[in-house]
């Protein structure tokens, strides 16, 4: 999933994230398929779409010398195309930072369970804390064009990126051969496209690889993206001048590298998903869905 980086990053990170991190380097001699590579995409999905339901497990990881920047996400879902709803729960590891009074802020490690469920436009949110208790649920309703032909689903990495890609013009599709991936046999792909930089282009941004593994149904089983982002002191103090009451943020700049996957199976197995019992929404909190309208809105590239 999408998981909470330090709130001042979503603007930083997500932008990045969003906007080029399915584009790489090809390394096989193989043309795209018949019709052009974004028409390719759009078919996976359609036909991913038309399975109905799926059972997923996901995972994302951010790698870096400065522990606040580093994290890691892993849990299953399952998904419900027709409702678009969608269940997850997993695990999330990350470190905060806390002062008190004067004192100077400190790292200090949370592992914490998470739980996100989707039903239509509503997102129901599993805190940690608040007002209603540890594992309490709040919701937050998004406009009605937040998400594309995969609904919710977009909001498991790289989901929402493959989705951008089919849209892409020359857009290139490399066939790497046949895998195995969990007892289905697929065919990987690697998704290249023309160069892609972002309006918000302080920091620096090595473009990772985005891979799909396809079934032999035209299915998408599995896809993978990572990438490498420098968060810049200019890009943390533009962050802060639109935040003057925020603390201090020199403590997040560093380099990331990033990663993330999705396993689809169990395609048309029964899900049913319903929404949980909530208490009001804590003033001031917000929802990491917004990290993914703030990078489509500052591509320059995908839109």
């Amino acid at each position: 999933m999408r998981r909470a980086l330090p709130w001042a990053l979503c603007g930083v990170v997500g932008v990045a994230a969003g906007a080029a991190a399915w584009l790489g380097a090809a390394t096989a001699s193989s043309a795209s398929p018949a019709g052009g590579g974004a028409a390719f995409v759009a078919q996976v999905v359609t036909v991913t779409q038309a399975a109905g339901t799926a059972h997923f497990t996901y995972s994302y990881a951010s790698r870096s010398s400065n522990p606040v920047l580093a994290s890691s996400t892993a849990g299953r879902g399952a998904v419900n195309f027709a409702e678009r709803s969608l269940t997850t729960d997993g695990t999330d590891h990350q470190t905060n930072l806390r002062s008190s009074g004067l004192l100077p802020a400190t790292a200090v490690s949370q592992t914490s369970t998470v739980g996100d469920i989707w039903i239509g436009r509503t997102n129901y949110l599993q805190m940690a804390g608040g007002p209603g208790g540890a594992g309490s649920w709040t919701s937050f309703t998004f406009p009605p064009d937040t998400f594309g032909a995969l609904g919710p689903l977009a909001t498991v990495d790289p989901i929402d990126e493959l989705l951008q890609a089919s849209s892409v013009e020359d857009l290139k599709v490399v066939d790497a051969g046949r895998a195995d991936v969990g007892g289905t046999e697929t065919t990987r792909y690697r998704l290249t496209g023309p160069a892609c930089t972002s309006k918000n282009a302080a920091g620096a941004l090595t473009v990772g690889l985005l891979e799909i593994w396809v079934d032999d149904q035209d299915r998408l089983v599995q896809a993978r993206e990572s990438e490498t982002e420098t968060i810049s002191a200019a890009r943390l103090g533009a962050v802060a001048a639109r935040f003057p009451t925020a603390p201090s943020l020199a403590s997040l700049a560093g380099r990331l590298v990033l990663a993330s996957s999705v396993h689809l199976f169990d395609f048309g197995a029964p899900v049913t998903i319903s929404p949980p019992p909530t208490v009001p929404m804590p003033v001031g909190a917000s929802s990491s869905g917004g990290a993914i309208a703030t990078a489509r809105a500052m591509s320059d590239c995908l839109l």
